[in-house]
């Protein structure tokens, strides 16, 4: 994997899901992104993945995640 990206992959890890910034959602996926693994009844791309994080964070307030590799 190249150095970029394995940047991105942190600062994605690190915005999206620990902070819960769900405005780096439209900066980091892109604009014809295709959310696959959601639950049924979503909006489709960035907009449902915006849902889906806002689900976790209600539910799973307290998850950290940590990227050891």
């Amino acid at each position: 994997m190249s150095e970029e990206n394995k940047a991105f992959i942190l600062r994605f890890v690190a915005e999206v899901w620990n902070k819960g910034s769900l405005d780096a959602i439209d900066e980091l996926l892109a604009p014809d992104f295709t959310f696959h693994s959601g639950p049924d009844g979503l909006p489709p791309g960035r907009e449902g993945y915006k849902v889906y994080m806002g689900m976790n964070q209600n539910t799973l307030s307290d998850l950290e995640m940590r990227v050891e590799d």
